[in-house]
């Protein structure tokens, strides 16, 4: 593919750009590293975006040649300023490269020259295929022998995956964009993020969030348990890291802030979500019938399908087993399900038991979930659980599931 620059010749020439973006630990309020970004430079100054700039190297056979040019224009600057900062500094590398014991050698070279220690670095293994996991895995174990912060880039995308995981055992989970944008919104890129995390937890790794732009989007990452964050929301890429350095405390704050707020609206909205479920929920146990279980079946059966809103309901004793079937809208009970999910009318999931023993040990008059993905409808869903305090000598919850979609809010 002909390209309207030479790369041979930019590489020569040493014509690359490097700016810095800044990757803030939200939690303390300082800058935990930059990652170094280096763009291609024409003859005319004008520039060459990373990924053409990259992609024309690996079609040339010249992607360890550019490899090599980044990471010493990236160690350069960095050496300028490392005396006066706490941050590390990320350098992206080819995972092909970076197999490559000549790399290893110039890098630990380029080091010496400006003295930096490998202890301020951290490698960013690209999404890039490689010949052989085992050498990558051998390269990663020298790397991290120096003391190199070990990351895996955009994980979520192309060759960055579980399999990538498992044999490079980063430091640093960098979570790619496609998982993190509109995170909020999205319950299934909340499930795998928060899966991601616990994964993390486990393996002595942090998460760090690529990507971010929104205040929506840090919240829901700072509800999951993540403190690292990367993106336009936080800074776009500077040419003088030091700059964001200095202002990092006040950055935080603006940003915190905007959290803050993000997170009172909604405490606000779903206390308000609460007082409404609790006035239906009220409205159904006065019309309840206690002292025959076949006709409290029959009661909440004609109230399922009084409340389009409603997907399921369950009664439960305070041991969390069911009194009655899973009481389903009639559409779920007439289709064609596999017997697996038809077994869910006999017990609850996990996610309801989590919420009924929480509920149990709150000693509040009724609590509402966060919002899951139903194994019932495939929908997200909400489950609010009530006591019946009606019964007499008998300790019962009422467990309604909402859909999402349904809950109102004044």
């Amino acid at each position: 593919m002909s390209h309207f620059f030479d790369v041979e010749k930019i590489i020569s020439e040493e014509k690359i750009e490097t700016v810095f973006q800044p990757i803030i630990n939200i939690e303390k309020g300082y800058v935990f590293a930059e990652e170094a970004l280096s763009r291609g430079l024409t003859i005319d100054g004008c520039i060459i975006e990373p990924e053409t700039l990259f992609k024309a190297a690996v079609e040339a056979d010249l992607i360890y040649e550019l490899d090599i040019l980044c990471c010493k224009k990236a160690v350069e600057i960095f050496a300028k300023t490392c005396s006066n900062t706490k941050s590390i500094l990320f350098i992206n590398v080819n995972a092909q490269t970076a197999t490559e014991d000549s790399f290893y050698d110039a890098l630990l070279n380029i080091l010496d020259k400006n003295k930096v220690q490998p202890r301020e670095v951290g490698i960013e293994f690209l999404e890039t295929r490689v010949l052989s996991m085992a050498l990558l895995t051998e390269a990663v174990n020298k790397y991290r022998e120096q003391g190199f912060v070990i990351a895996v880039d955009d994980f979520g995308s192309k060759e960055s995956n579980i399999d990538r995981l498992l044999n490079v055992h980063p430091d640093i989970i960098k979570i790619d964009r496609s998982l993190i944008q509109n995170i909020h919104d999205d319950l299934y890129k909340k499930s795998i993020v928060t899966a991601l995390n616990v994964y993390a937890n486990m393996t002595g790794a942090v998460c760090l969030a690529e990507g971010i732009e929104t205040a929506e989007e840090i919240q829901c990452c700072c509800d999951i348990g993540l403190v690292l964050f990367q993106g336009f929301g936080i800074s776009r890429p500077l040419s003088d890291f030091k700059f964001f350095e200095d202002q990092a405390k006040d950055k935080t704050y603006e940003i915190l802030s905007k959290v803050e707020r993000y997170k009172l609206e909604a405490s606000t909205k779903k206390r308000s979500i609460g007082s409404n479920m609790e006035l239906m929920s009220n409205f159904l146990i006065n019309s309840l019938v206690y002292d025959d279980l076949d006709r409290m079946k029959n009661s909440l059966e004609d109230f399922i399908e009084l409340y389009p809103e409603i997907e399921s309901l369950s009664v439960v004793d305070f041991a969390g087993k069911q009194v009655t079937k899973k009481i389903l809208k009639a559409q779920f009970i007439n289709s064609n399900r596999h017997p697996l999910f038809s077994l869910k009318e006999d017990c609850l999931n996990i996610i309801e038991n989590r919420y009924i023993t929480r509920f149990i040990a709150s000693e509040k008059n009724y609590l509402l979930s966060d919002a899951y993905i139903s194994i019932v409808s495939r929908l997200p869903v909400r489950t609010f659980t009530v006591n019946l305090k009606n019964i007499p000598n008998r300790k019962y919850i009422l467990c309604i599931c909402f859909y999402e979609s349904g809950l109102k809010s004044e």
